[in-house]
């Protein structure tokens, strides 16, 4: 179920299965607070405001029992209303890279890239430097089936979001040939 899963976009996720849910509890607020890229997999944190107050244990059994196979809520906290959103509070993000094809030069295109003192890109049209975005890049083990696996942590600030499809693409590695789910997001402290 993962597999399809990843291949809905973070803004439909949320339009189609998210706010539907919402409408079965209590109509409120629903935030994401870190996108997912297509075909990223993640445990992502989702950020609720009903209008008025409801039990935490209700809510989570409530939106388990209406969300599609694939999705669960694992855990649901209370915070203070007047925290910033969670939107506001995300520094970086983990991410763990499986690449589905061999690539022998892995350790060097690491060592190339954090080499790198600038590495000019362009999205939708603007051009920026990926290098400031790439705050950490890394050999892991190889997967049970022998395939190389990195780690990235990338910056997830608005206006400075690295992406791991522009960081592999840098490394000459064809985003569609790899797996990429997202590790952890880091908050502000």
């Amino acid at each position: 179920q993962a597999d399809v899963l990843a291949w809905i976009g973070a803004g439909v996720l949320a339009a189609s299965t998210w706010e539907r849910l919402l409408t079965v509890f209590v109509a409120g607020l629903i935030e994401i607070s870190a996108a997912l890229g297509l075909a990223i997999t993640a445990r992502s944190v989702v950020e609720l405001m009903a209008p008025t107050p409801v039990p935490v244990e209700e809510v989570k059994e409530t939106l388990n029992q209406a969300l599609p196979p694939g999705l669960k809520v694992m855990k649901i906290e209370e915070i203070d209303q007047g925290a910033p959103t969670l939107q506001t509070q995300v520094e970086a993000a983990e991410y763990s890279v499986t690449l589905l094809d061999p690539v022998p030069t892995l350790d060097e295109r690491i060592v190339e890239l954090l080499a790198s003192e600038k590495l000019p890109r362009e999205w939708r049209g603007k051009p920026y430097d990926l290098r400031p975005l790439v705050l950490e890049l890394g050999r892991l083990a190889d997967d049970e089936e022998g395939r190389c696996r990195m780690t990235m942590r990338l910056s997830a600030q608005a206006g400075a979001t690295g992406r791991p499809e522009e960081v592999l693409s840098q490394m000459n590695i064809a985003p569609e040939s790899t797996l990429v789910h997202r590790t952890r997001l880091v908050f502000k402290q």
